[in-house]
């Protein structure tokens, strides 16, 4: 249902109304039927873990409390809610949101967004991650009917792809963020970091999709064949795309904007690291 840093995305609706502009106070019935407080409390410790990592792999020497206070910063609840909040209302200026609330709001849109919280949060842990993609693996391996229902469920909102450019554009602007801040080399030029992340793109699909199934398949063993056959007539509907796209358009434009300036506190780190 949501995409971000590290993956997921998956939404939908119902049948569409007539089209009515959504304003910043409007958009409160989605953004409460998604639980969207609840996702960024995860989000949030996502992004924290991820600071962890850019600081093992990128900085010699003790961190100091000039990145703790940038990671923080960058994850801050509240900017999170704010921006996410005003993305999705942008993005679905124009859409009658009555059936999407009618759906996230109903018995099984709801056991739907728990399950997928707490799929996510699950995810936190390395070891159920890892235990889960393999699981996953083995099943699309084997394939059959409820690999079938992944697959169209991925495919109603062109997920994988959504994903793998989500990736690539965090990427690129990440490392623009160290170019602008002076942590690579001067003679790099910006074409450069594109083709290079252009590169990896087979690589970012196949990691990207290994995630996405591990995902589905931890958080949606629960739901019957039904449930998931429901679900994704939900998210083949008009509305359903277009909160799938408002979705992709504001977590792309909030993690781009926080890769770059995790890259210039990153930049920074390294300066003070070197000296």
């Amino acid at each position: 249902m949501f995409p971000a840093l590290r993956q997921p995305a998956l939404i939908a609706a119902l049948v569409i109304g007539s089209a009515s502009a959504v304003t910043a106070q409007d958009i409160d019935p989605v953004y409460d039927a998604l639980r969207m407080d609840e996702l960024v409390t995860i989000l949030r410790a996502e992004g924290l873990d991820y600071g962890d990592d850019i600081a093992a792999e990128l900085f010699n020497g003790p961190v100091s409390g000039a990145w703790d206070g940038a990671v923080d910063a960058v994850f801050d609840t509240t900017v999170m809610a704010d921006t996410l909040r005003s993305g999705l209302a942008a993005g679905l200026d124009g859409t009658e949101t009555d059936a999407i609330v009618a759906f996230y709001d109903s018995p099984l849109g709801q056991q739907i967004t728990t399950l997928e919280l707490s799929a996510r949060e699950a995810f936190l842990d390395e070891t159920i991650e890892e235990a889960a993609t393999e699981a996953a693996a083995l099943a699309v391996a084997d394939g059959g009917p409820r690999i079938d229902q992944m697959n169209a469920y991925l495919a109603a909102n062109d997920v994988i792809e959504q994903e793998v450019t989500s990736t690539m554009n965090a990427s690129v602007a990440f490392y623009m963020g160290l170019m602008d801040g002076g942590a690579l080399p001067p003679s790099l030029t910006e074409d450069e970091v594109l083709r290079d992340v252009y590169s990896r793109q087979d690589e970012i699909r196949r990691d990207v999709t290994s995630r996405v199934y591990a995902f589905l398949y931890l958080a949606y063993d629960p739901l019957s064949d039904a449930d998931i056959d429901a679900y994704i007539t939900f998210m083949e509907s008009q509305p359903g795309q277009a909160l799938s796209r408002a979705m992709y358009a504001a977590f792309d434009a909030y993690y781009i904007d926080a890769s770059r300036q995790l890259a210039l506190a990153a930049a920074a780190q390294m300066r003070v690291s070197d000296l």
